[in-house]
């Protein structure tokens, strides 16, 4: 898992997956294996799947060509709301892109270091 850092100010954990070396042949398997880590996670709550290709498509908005899919699973660890602050930062959102021959998944770091292993963990889980 790679850690990138987006305009000087998001840290942001990525993970390329080849398609020939992945678990899940399909960004809906992909999705799925997620939503059950996190359903069966102590802490954390799923929400929804947004998918962002379509909705980016629906408003005529720019998508690279070789990106097939793009959606993002959201959940939340919250156990506590340690401030008002905090609630801006959830909940927690992992994406997850199609392309041709890979899959990319990626999340931005989690305020909790539990919520971070838990994610961290789930995608280093995607492929062989």
């Amino acid at each position: 898992m790679d850690l990138k850092v987006l305009n000087n100010a998001y840290k942001v954990y990525t993970k390329e997956i080849l398609k020939s070396k992945a678990k899940y042949l399909s960004q809906q398997e992909i999705e799925n294996y997620l939503i059950a880590a996190i359903k069966k996670h102590p802490v954390a709550t799923y929400i929804t799947t947004f998918d962002h290709y379509a909705h980016t498509k629906s408003l005529g908005g720019i998508i690279p060509p070789d990106i097939k899919a793009a959606t993002n699973v959201l959940c939340c660890f919250g156990m506590a709301i340690p401030s008002a602050i905090f609630v801006g930062v959830k909940p927690m959102s992992i994406a997850v892109v199609e392309k041709e021959d890979r899959f990319i998944c990626s999340f931005e770091e989690a305020p909790a270091p539990s919520a971070q292993k838990a994610m961290e963990e789930w995608i280093e889980n995607l492929d062989d």
